[in-house]
């Protein structure tokens, strides 16, 4: 299952720097450390031999990629955050030379 969702994420970043190399600097930016939590989160149940049964298989993997999405959601929040204050701090010291 981590191969695939490896081999999706890099599809993705192949396309989007074929098209637009700066949106692809950003997209690695933003998943690079969700997938490391990712995996980190993997390594940890792996090790603790908590997952014994499918269905508590499945659900620590839906919990995992539930916690990569949110993480994926809080970097993307944080990112246009900045670039939204970055621009208006911008326009501003553009209007006060003015």
């Amino acid at each position: 299952m981590l191969i695939g969702l490896n081999a999706a994420l890099g599809i993705v970043g192949i396309g989007l720097w074929r098209r637009a190399p700066g949106l692809a600097v950003l997209y690695v930016l933003v998943v690079a450390p969700a997938v490391t939590a990712m995996y980190v989160s993997f390594d940890r149940q792996r090790h603790s031999d908590s997952l014994g049964r499918v269905g508590e298989l499945i659900d620590g993997v839906l919990s995992v990629l539930a916690r990569t999405f949110a993480i994926l959601c809080l970097l993307v929040l944080a990112i246009f955050s900045a670039l939204f204050l970055f621009c208006s701090f911008a326009l501003l010291s553009i209007v006060v030379r003015h």
